[in-house]
């Protein structure tokens, strides 16, 4: 894991650690484990983001440290942004050929429409990002 140990975090509040904490660690845990973390209680293979305030997810907001589950992708899911980490910038694409992990700078878009579900195209390019695959071109998926 890419985690820095021994610096001081900008917030000073427990939540704040947390955030910063998560942040750190939220891409490395999901491309190393290969699992939804943490999992919304609502469904869906989006993970809860971190914020100030606890996770994030369609539900609402869930405090640091009440969740602990971790899912399985959806196997059904092919072709589409499966997660998408906006403070990051990394993602990963469902392929029924093997998940394939991208960041903003392969993709050739507007960032801002990034979400999951959303059908793309890409190209596999070099290289892991722990177990997937790495794109090296990643488009919208034309209708």
């Amino acid at each position: 894991m890419s985690v820095v140990i021994g610096t001081t975090p900008v917030e000073s509040s427990p939540n704040g650690v947390a955030c910063r904490l998560a942040r750190e660690v939220h891409d490395d845990v999901l491309s190393r484990s290969g699992k939804i973390w943490p999992a919304d209680p609502g469904g869906g293979d989006q993970p809860l983001l971190p914020t100030l305030g606890g996770w994030r997810g369609p539900g609402g907001l869930i405090p640091f440290g009440q969740v602990k589950a971790a899912k399985d992708p959806d196997p059904s899911l092919d072709g589409v942004v499966r997660w998408w980490l906006p403070d990051t910038y990394d993602g990963l694409i469902a392929s029924h050929s093997g998940d394939v992990w991208f960041s903003l700078w392969q993709y050739q878009g507007d960032e801002q429409l990034i979400t999951p579900g959303m059908p793309v195209t890409w190209v596999i390019g070099e290289g892991s990002h722990g177990k997937y695959r790495k794109a090296s071109e990643v488009r919208p998926a034309q209708p």
